[in-house]
């Protein structure tokens, strides 16, 4: 009865692990495509993550994609057509793509989308150099968004002192 049980129990796990190789595989296999993992579902929750409570600024994104980043990077979540507007409206920051890198423990436990890790590819970013040597971000110029305006912008400021501050 015991040996008889215990078979049973060997042909179970076996099948099981057969069905995690398979799957690995097909994941493997996916993820080595040309054409990314789209992830679309999960951009309103990326999108909660990174905007602040206040409303200081507002982020937006157009998808979010799985995709194999090589042996270095392995596999990549990332968020691509990011846009960064102050409460205003006005655009802060374009982001082509963003890598995300989440915080396993908050999504298994807590049901929460929290980034551990983000990094930004080609930003358009505006800063402007005072005659005294300082430095300010300023808003892009409101008829030629790839080109800096004057106005003075505190959102940039303010997300990297947040960035830089300890972890809540």
């Amino acid at each position: 009865m015991i040996r008889r049980s215990s078979r049973l129990l060997l042909e179970v796990l076996a099948a099981v692990l057969a069905g995690f190789l398979v799957l690995g595989g097909f994941a493997a296999w996916r993820l080595s495509q040309d054409e990314p993992v789209r992830l679309t579902f999960l951009t309103p929750y990326i999108v909660e993550a990174l905007t602040p409570e206040d409303g200081s600024f507002t982020v937006a994104i157009d998808d979010t994609v799985l995709t194999w980043g090589g042996w270095a990077r392995t596999i990549d979540l990332r968020a691509t057509g990011v846009h960064v507007q102050d409460a205003n409206g006005r655009t802060v920051a374009a982001i082509p793509a963003l890598s995300l890198t989440l915080s396993a423990r908050a999504l298994l436990l807590h049901w929460l989308v929290a980034p551990t890790a983000i990094e930004i590819f080609q930003p358009h970013i505006f800063m402007v150099r005072e005659a005294d040597g300082h430095f300010r971000f300023v808003h892009s110029a409101p008829d030629d968004p790839s080109q800096a305006g004057e106005e003075t912008s505190p959102v940039l400021t303010r997300l990297l002192q947040t960035l830089l501050a300890a972890p809540d």
